[in-house]
C-alpha cells in the first residue's frame, strides 16, 4: 500500500493532489474527439471533519465543470434547522506517488470558498475512508496510505 509521509504544516496535515474531470467525463469526451481539460495541481487540508471533499470555484471553472446536484451541509456556523446548500461536481482527484499514483475516477465534491485560507479544498471523510490516515502530532508528521 503506497504512502505518503509528511510533516504538518502550522495550517494542518496539507497534501499535494491533482483533480480532473472524473472518469465518466473524460472517456466520454475522448470518444467525442473532445479536448479533456488538464489535471490542475491543488494544495488540499486533510480533515476529518467533514464528510464531502470541498474545492475552491477557481478549480471548478478551471475544470469547467457543469453542477451534478446540490447538497445540503451543516457548519459549526449553522444550526441544525439552518442547513446551507452546495453546488456539487463529478471529478477525479489524484494523490502522486513515485511508484504508483492512486486515482479516485469518481468524486462528488462540493464548492466551498476556501482560497482565502490558503488552500484549494478539504480532503474529506469521503475518500477518507478508502485510506489510512496517521496523525503523529507528537512527531508533527502525518502518514496517508492509500
Amino acid at each position: 500500500m503506497p504512502s505518503v509521509n509528511l510533516r504538518i504544516s502550522q495550517q494542518g496535515p496539507l497534501l499535494d493532489a491533482k483533480i480532473g474531470v472524473s472518469a465518466t467525463r473524460r472517456e466520454a469526451m475522448q470518444q467525442a474527439g473532445e479536448d479533456v481539460p488538464e489535471w490542475v495541481c491543488v494544495r488540499l487540508l486533510i480533515d476529518t471533519g467533514t464528510h464531502f471533499t470541498c474545492l475552491d470555484p477557481w478549480i471548478i471553472e478551471r475544470l469547467q465543470l457543469r453542477p451534478s446536484g446540490l447538497v445540503d451541509i451543516h457548519t459549526p456556523s449553522t444550526n441544525a434547522h439552518n442547513a446551507h446548500s452546495c453546488q456539487q461536481y463529478d471529478i477525479s482527484l489524484m494523490i502522486p506517488h513515485p511508484n504508483i499514483n492512486r486515482i479516485f475516477g469518481a468524486v462528488c465534491a462540493i464548492e466551498s470558498n476556501l482560497r482565502h485560507q490558503g488552500i484549494d479544498g478539504l480532503l474529506g471523510r469521503d475518500l477518507l475512508s478508502q485510506c489510512l490516515f496517521i496523525y503523529n502530532g507528537e512527531l508533527n508528521t502525518y502518514t496517508l496510505s492509500f
